[in-house]
């Protein structure tokens, strides 16, 4: 193999993006009754932790063959700082969830970053991954546009109640996001496969 620590890293990151498709799987359907909050929930933090440090892992090793892999890895430990500040914000000033909500923004916006580095370093160390790697960021581009509206449209349809048919589209807003997020997962997922496979 010509980059073997590309390849290992990479295949890491495949699992990881299962784990991240089971997770937010998990995480849709918590609201079950009885059943939902525990196993679900529960299933969802194991997934997300599971799928962190494959993360972590993976991009260690394939940024020892690809500088914007590395760049990756600078990226995903900044996520991890994030993370811990959002859940500082919610234990000791409550007060403020304004606040964790930016630091979420600024997380989600930083795994993007991510994910364009791990794409971009795919197809420099492999010209012939670079249509495939394209075209899933397109289709990441198209998630953060999505995003941007079912967030806007969370805000602007929250205060209606529970019953009304504003509450309904706010239902489906977040059934559209949630239904595209893991496309763009499983779009991600397919060309890590290839990529591990052609390093």
């Amino acid at each position: 193999m010509e980059y073997e620590n590309a390849r290992k890293g990479l295949n890491k990151l495949f699992f990881a993006v299962i784990f991240l498709i089971i997770g937010s799987i998990a995480d849709a359907l918590e609201f079950i009754p009885e059943v939902g909050l525990y196993v679900f929930s529960t299933l969802e933090v194991i997934c997300a932790l599971v799928n962190f440090i494959l993360e972590l892992v993976g991009l260690r090793q394939a940024g020892k063959d690809c500088p914007q892999i590395k760049t990756a890895f600078k990226f995903i430990l900044l996520v991890l700082v994030l993370g811990f500040a959002g859940e500082v914000i919610i234990v000791f000033i409550p007060e403020y969830t304004w606040l964790r909500e930016v630091t979420e923004l600024i997380g989600f916006v930083v795994n993007l970053l991510v994910t364009y580095n791990v794409l971009y370093g795919c197809s420099v160390l492999k010209p012939e991954l670079a249509e495939k790697a394209k075209k899933t960021w397109m289709v990441y581009m198209i998630l953060i546009g999505v995003d941007l509206f079912s967030t806007i449209a969370s805000i602007v349809l929250a205060g209606y109640g529970i019953f009304s048919v504003v509450y309904a589209l706010y239902i489906l807003f977040i059934l559209f996001d949630f239904a595209f997020s893991v496309f763009a997962y499983i779009k991600y997922m397919k060309f890590l496969n290839i990529a591990r496979k052609v390093m």
